[in-house]
């Protein structure tokens, strides 16, 4: 009998990519993207939240009213480190252009994705679209120069088509389109 593991933080990696990257140009000498889970300690994601109000009618009856799915909020607490791409989240909190790992063009934030792999098994979640909104800092004497910097993202894109997708497969051959 197989033994389930939990997710952990050891195995994961964390992409910030130009919009609508496949799996594919994230990783390799012509990556078109850049690592950056070396500063990241924390990741929250909210919203997104589905609401149905209920709506009553004359005759005693009620018709479920559904409201369009709400905006996503990422965030990600960052330690600031004395190493390339320090001044990335800067960058991106202003819609700079940043590095990409490989010979890729240097690019704008426009898509994130994470995936946690223990060797074996694989899960990701990859965002599209995403829009920078701040990076907030700190810096105690006692302790790192610390900052979380946060991206909101509407449910689809315009034409409809999702701004989530999710497998529990390597990204690199499962994340093949954004339409």
């Amino acid at each position: 009998m197989a033994t389930d593991g939990s997710l952990s933080g050891d195995g994961v990696t964390l992409w910030f990519a130009p919009v609508d990257q496949v799996g594919t140009n994230l990783t390799g000498a012509a990556a078109t993207a850049t690592q950056i889970q070396s500063f990241i300690t924390n990741f929250n994601e909210s919203g997104g939240e589905n609401e149905v109000e209920s709506v009553p009618v004359f005759g005693g009856g009620n018709i479920d009213k559904t409201k369009p799915q709400s905006q996503k909020e990422l965030s990600f607490d960052v330690i600031l480190r004395h190493t390339a791409g320090v001044d990335n989240f800067k960058k991106i909190e202003f819609g700079q252009v940043i590095g990409a790992d490989g010979t890729g063009s240097d690019f704008v934030v426009g898509m994130i994705a994470i995936q946690q792999s223990d060797g074996t098994n694989y899960y990701w979640q990859a965002y599209n679209n995403v829009n920078a909104i701040v990076f907030d800092t700190e810096f105690e004497a006692e302790d790192e120069w610390r900052g979380t910097i946060k991206f909101k993202l509407s449910p689809t894109d315009p034409s409809g088509v999702a701004n989530v997708q999710f497998d529990a497969a390597n990204i690199t051959t499962a994340l093949t389109a954004w339409s």
